[in-house]
This record gives structure tokens, C-alpha cells and sequence, in this order.
């Protein structure tokens, strides 16, 4: 009977202590922290006290600046608080609350779901904003209820945007547990065992998770007697603004020593930037602007399992720069850089940053930023973390998680940023002449097609440019005309002409130069050599000259004449225009080069080796510096064929239903190629190389010939 008239007291004395604290509140925009306890159950629980005393302990530390109001379910309107965890009110409730627990009423009916709807009135009352949460802390008696009745409580939580979560105690039921579970998903929450050490775990985990501050980052435990002891490390990373180590014992006794870089006692100098709360299933450090480094916890006098946890707070957050939507099959440049929340951080002393890349079809690849000045960064120290990835060929959403860390440190910052890929406008070029230009001649050379993954795509005919230089000093006009102007001055389909003002070897390059998707887009086509540089004697006008200059053979006639023996030169007219015809073959087949050049698949195996392929005497022969795609065995070069001389290397596809792709853009009528060069077709790849990238296998040659 004492015991219960001091608990009343006790109730009563808190209560006026905090009733002033009411009014201040009724109108704040923080969201309410409501504890409904089930004191009963609590009182018959074993360890019932110590686990509410940890559990608003781990609460107040993680929602520290949010009012607090404490409701017994058995008399639901009989309210305490609100009160700021800052408030002396609440250090007076918190240290007494042992007291409040024990002076529970004589045994009664409990009505859960009446007590939750209860406090929901009060909180409709004083306007509760949204993100208010309900920690109901019960063994699930009192369960009696209906659907009608959780139905418009549902109601009324998702409508306010309050949530219930309930704590059950070790002595639930299956049953009642299966209760609290559902009335918790109902009410926006979730049901959580108060089993030790983990399900005070999972309640900070399920906080922090709310809050949008990450999660426990576990560092290790055991199972412990009162003679053990357990040593534990951790690192605390440069920026550092707070960092809290939890840690988790089965039983409320033990004691732990804090050891800061230097060996020294957190305890011993670091109380003014820190603090503890010692609660009897979890001792919590927070440490304010703590000294980077490795730090060191030793836990001793436990009996049962420990679990030491880490959440720290950094003001350094990698941000990734907004690339927008970046075109298909093109490099990607990304950049980040690191916020120390209120301007851009330079860091230089062991930091890296790396950024894993996420394709919309799943796959994942790792880059590693650098503020070096090189592979896509452009000034050496500027706080600016870049890389140039290699093309996407997806079109879709990139995920790009970006993970901040420094060596000697077991330990990351992360964050998450996005870029888009789609397809942009492009060019193809079919080129229709690109030697034996006369100087002072307009000729067309190629057709231009623009097009967006081969639909046409009309764009002003100022958007389209090309530039040719010539090797030596002479220059020439190149035009690019479009063949059908459409409205507003748009065309896709453009001619190219040039004219040489004299000889020589002139490098042609078209773009484009437009604004598409909201950025300024500019495309290159790849480079072509054009010559006009007139052959001096070609070897049809020496075949020509040596016709027109062979005596004429005169035909017999009857009777046969009798000629002098001066007269056999003219019988010797044939053979010798024939043998100056094979001189003349045999001249041009010395000037022709030979093929070179290697060909490896994806998997950089060696497929052909053009100087060294079997081709028959005849093929040599009448086709020294051209091969024919079907000689070559691979599918899909059926139509294409390689013309080979000493400055360079055309690739010609002869049926145009092939599709035949090179450096990625499709290939119609002929281009030329060069060291490097990828071939596409039927879904393979290949690379073209002028020398091999590996030792040749014995024998050299690839293909089987005729």
C-alpha cells in the first residue's frame, strides 16, 4: 500500500511539474515522440524496467529535439508531457521513471486498441504534426477488438501521418505477437521483439532508417563471462562532426574504458565535447568533433553477449555533378565533388573516390575518380573528382553510387547520384569519290545522311558543318548542300562537294552543332582523306598508248606473196603488243600493296592475318590488294571487301542489307579504316589492329584458303 500511494505522489509531482510545458507545445511543427507503456505488463515483466529505461535512453538519443509525452495504457488520459529531452522536466521524469513504472494501478481490463485511440485524440487535439510516432510498449494483452475499430484508427493515421510502433516484450505470445504485428503495419509501423541484444538494435536501425541517416555499422562482439574481457577497434574518418558508439549487453552489468587515437581516456579529456548515457541494456558514447583515427573499447564484467555498433555523422558528402541526359554510345565524363555541408572541400592527403555504375539491365562496373589532372579531369586540385567512362550502349537511367574514402581508414561515405542515356542525332557519311579530284573541278564526294538510330532527323542547315586541310599549302572549297529543304529551313539529307584549287592531300571532317535535350550537343564524323593529286601516267592510258602505237597487222591475202626477208616485222606485231601488254600487267600488279593488318575478336583472339592468309594463286594474283569478306569465313563479311594501299585502308560493304557497323556507326557504301578500328556485325565484335597485340601463333596464317 506504501508502495503504491508513493508512486501516485510521484505521478502527481511530475505531472505539475510538466503541466505548464503543455501549452508551450500545442502549437510546435517538431513531430511528437508518444510513449503508450503498458506498466502492467512492464511491472510483471522480468526485465520489463531496465528495457524501457534502455529503450527511451536509445529514443531520446536519436530524437533529441523532438517533444516527448508518456501515456499508461491503462489510463490513457492521463497524460505527461510534452517535454524536450533538453528540459530539466524530462531529466526529473527520466530519473524517476523507475518509480512511475512500479506505481502501477490494481489489475484491470486493458483495452489496447481503446488506449491507442485515446492517445490519438489527444494528439488530433494539440495538432501533432505529421511524422509523429506512437511507441507502444505492451505484451499484447488486452487484444480485444475489432476490424471496424483498427479500420478507423487506419484511417486516421495514414490521413495525419502518424505511425504506431510496437516494442514487445520477452513474455508476448505467438498470438499476441501476430496481434501487435498486424495492428502495427495498419498504423503506418512495425512490431519489434525487445529481445537482447538485437532487438534494440534493430529499433535504432529502424530510427535511423526513418531519419535518412544510414545505419549501424556493426564492430563486432561476443559471448562473454565476468572474467572476459573484449577489446575492439574502430576508425573514425577525417571530417568527422559526431559519432556514436552503442554498445549492446545481455545484462545490465559491466563496464567499458574509451581510448581515443593517442591512448588516452575519452573519459579523461574528452568530457567537455562528449558525453554518455549509461542505461542497463546499452551504454551509448556520443562524441562530438572527435580526433580521426583508430580508437580502441574494451567491455569487461558481462555476462552474456555484447554487440558494440558505430553511427557517425560527417559533414563531408560526395556529390555528383548533374550530367542531364548524356547521348548513347559516346564516353561519359563523370564529376563529383565533396561538400562539408556548406561549400565545395578540397581534399588531397590520401583520399579516394570511387564511383560504382549501375546500368538500367543491372550490370555493375567500378571507376575510380581522380583530382590528378588526367583521364577526364581538367585542373589538378580543384576539389573536382572526374573519370571518362568508356561508351554506354543502353539507353535508359544510370545509377551512380559514389563512395568517399582514406587510406588507413576501414570505412566509406556514400552517396548516390543519376545521369540518363538516350539516343542524339548523328551523321552518316557514304563517300562517293575520294581520289583523282581535278584542281578547279566542284565535284560530289559524299552523301550525308542525319539521322537519330537510323529514323531520319531533320535539323537547320546552319547546324551542319565540315572543315578540310591540306598537307600542303593549297586550299579547297567544301560545301555541304542539302538535297530536299524542308519547312523551316530543315533537311536530314545533305550532298558534300568539294573543289581543290590544286594538288594535293586534303583531310575532310563533318558535325553537327545543335542544341537537343536542353544541351549543346556537337558531333564529328570520322576523318577522310581526300587527294587530288593527278597520277602522272595512269595505266589505262599506258595500255591505251601501247595499242595505238603497235603496227597494224595487215590480213593475208590470196595467192599467198612471197615476201622479202626484211619483210617477217610485221608478222612479230601481235606477240610483242602482247608482251607489252604483261609488261604493262605486270606493272601495275608491282604497284599494287599488299593486304596487311590483323583482325581479333572480342576475346582479343587473333581471326585473320591479312599478310599471311591463305588465298590461292589466282585470287593473289588477280586481286593482290583486295580481299573479299567470304574469304575470311567469319559471318556476316560476306558483302564487304578490303582495299589495301600503301596510305591507307578502304572497307567497302557491296550489299547494302548487310548490317555492318564500324566505330559504331552503321557502315553504307565505303569508309576507311585505321589502327583500332571496331567491327560490328550479327551481334560480334571485331577490332582491327596494324600490328598484333600478342605473339602470333607457329604458321601465321589464318582462313582456309580456297
Amino acid at each position: 500500500m506504501h508502495r503504491l500511494i508513493s508512486g501516485i505522489l510521484l505521478t502527481a509531482i511530475i505531472a505539475l511539474v510538466v503541466l505548464s510545458s503543455q501549452a508551450a507545445f500545442a502549437d510546435t511543427n517538431r513531430s511528437f515522440v508518444v510513449f503508450l507503456i503498458d506498466r502492467v505488463a512492464v511491472s510483471e515483466s522480468e526485465d520489463g524496467a531496465d528495457l524501457v529505461k534502455s529503450v527511451l535512453g536509445l529514443v531520446s538519443m536519436l530524437k533529441d529535439e523532438q517533444p516527448y509525452v508518456f501515456i499508461d495504457v491503462s489510463e490513457p488520459t492521463n497524460v505527461i508531457g510534452p517535454m524536450l529531452p533538453s528540459s530539466q522536466e524530462f531529466k526529473t521524469f527520466q530519473d524517476g521513471i523507475g518509480g512511475w513504472l512500479a506505481s502501477t494501478s490494481p489489475a484491470k481490463d486493458i483495452d489496447l486498441l481503446g488506449a491507442i485511440a485515446e492517445t490519438s485524440f489527444y494528439m488530433d487535439g494539440t495538432l501533432a504534426p505529421r511524422g509523429s510516432t506512437i511507441y507502444l510498449i505492451t505484451d499484447g494483452s488486452g487484444r480485444e477488438g475489432t476490424t471496424v475499430r483498427l479500420a478507423s484508427l487506419s484511417s486516421l493515421f495514414r490521413d495525419n501521418g502518424w505511425t504506431l510502433v510496437s516494442l514487445s516484450l520477452p513474455e508476448t505470445s505467438s498470438k499476441a505477437a501476430e496481434f501487435l504485428s498486424e495492428t502495427s503495419e495498419q498504423l503506418g509501423g512495425e512490431s519489434i521483439a525487445l529481445t537482447l541484444p538485437n532487438g534494440l538494435k534493430n529499433l535504432v536501425n529502424k530510427i535511423l532508417k526513418d531519419e535518412a541517416k544510414g545505419a549501424l555499422t556493426n564492430l563486432g562482439g561476443g559471448t562473454l563471462s565476468p572474467t572476459d574481457v573484449l577489446a575492439s577497434q574502430f576508425s573514425i574518418l577525417p571530417g568527422t562532426s559526431e559519432a556514436n558508439l552503442l554498445v549492446f549487453k545481455e545484462s545490465s552489468n559491466g563496464s567499458l574504458r574509451l581510448s581515443n587515437p593517442s591512448g588516452f581516456e575519452a573519459s579523461a579529456g574528452d568530457r567537455t565535447s562528449s558525453f554518455v548515457i549509461e542505461t542497463p541494456f546499452v551504454v551509448i558514447w556520443r562524441l562530438i568533433d572527435p580526433t580521426p583515427g583508430n580508437w580502441q573499447i574494451n567491455i569487461r564484467g558481462v555476462d552474456g553477449s555484447v554487440s558494440t555498433s558505430q553511427y557517425t555523422v560527417n559533414k563531408y558528402t560526395p556529390i555528383l555533378e548533374s550530367l542531364g541526359t548524356t547521348p548513347l554510345n559516346e564516353p561519359v565524363t563523370l564529376t563529383a565533388s565533396v561538400s562539408d555541408g556548406q561549400r565545395k572541400a578540397v581534399l588531397v592527403e590520401g583520399v579516394q573516390l570511387t564511383a560504382r555504375v549501375t546500368s538500367p539491365q543491372g550490370g555493375t562496373r567500378t571507376h575510380e575518380l581522380n583530382d590528378n589532372g588526367i583521364s577526364g579531369d581538367a585542373v589538378a586540385g580543384d576539389g573536382y573528382f572526374s573519370v571518362t567512362i568508356p561508351p554506354v550502349s543502353a539507353d535508359g537511367q544510370y545509377i551512380v553510387e559514389l563512395e568517399l574514402s582514406w587510406s588507413g581508414f576501414d570505412h566509406r561515405i556514400s552517396s548516390q547520384g543519376e545521369f540518363r542515356t538516350q539516343a542524339f542525332p548523328s551523321i552518316d557519311v557514304t563517300m562517293l569519290q575520294t581520289e583523282d579530284l581535278e584542281p578547279g573541278v566542284r565535284t560530289k564526294i559524299a552523301d550525308v545522311l542525319v539521322h537519330i538510330q537510323g529514323q531520319p532527323f531533320a535539323i537547320p542547315i546552319d547546324q551542319i558543318t565540315g572543315s578540310a586541310a591540306s598537307n600542303v599549302n593549297v586550299q579547297g572549297i567544301l560545301e555541304v548542300k542539302p538535297e530536299r529543304l524542308l519547312n523551316q529551313g530543315r533537311a536530314w539529307s545533305y550532298g558534300v562537294f568539294f573543289t581543290p584549287e590544286g594538288e594535293a592531300l586534303h583531310t575532310m571532317i563533318l558535325g553537327l552543332n545543335i542544341e537537343y535535350l536542353g544541351r549543346q550537343y556537337t558531333y564529328s564524323s570520322t576523318s577522310v582523306v581526300l587527294s587530288s593529286i593527278l597520277p602522272s601516267l595512269p595505266i589505262q592510258e599506258l595500255l591505251q598508248a601501247v595499242v595505238i602505237s603497235a603496227p597494224a597487222v595487215t590480213p593475208p591475202v590470196t595467192p599467198p606473196v612471197v615476201l622479202a626477208p626484211g619483210s617477217y616485222w610485221g608478222l612479230l606485231a601481235i606477240p610483242i603488243v602482247i608482251l607489252v601488254l604483261m609488261a604493262a600487267w605486270v606493272i601495275y600488279w608491282l604497284t599494287r600493296s599488299r593486304p596487311y593488318g590483323f583482325l581479333y575478336n572480342d576475346r582479343s583472339e587473333l581471326i585473320v592475318d591479312f599478310a599471311n592468309l591463305n588465298r590461292g594463286f589466282f585470287r593473289s594474283l588477280l586481286s593482290k590488294n583486295s580481299i573479299w569478306g567470304k574469304e575470311l569465313n567469319i559471318p556476316g563479311f560476306e558483302g564487304l571487301s578490303f582495299n589495301f594501299t600503301r596510305r591507307r585502308i578502304d572497307l567497302y560493304n557491296r550489299q547494302v542489307t548487310t548490317n555492318v557497323r564500324v566505330n559504331n556507326h552503321p557502315l553504307i557504301g565505303q569508309t576507311p579504316i585505321q589502327d583500332r578500328t571496331w567491327i560490328g556485325t550479327q551481334g560480334k565484335l571485331y577490332s582491327f589492329l596494324l600490328s598484333p597485340s600478342q605473339p602470333q601463333p607457329q604458321g601465321g596464317a589464318a582462313g582456309d584458303g580456297d
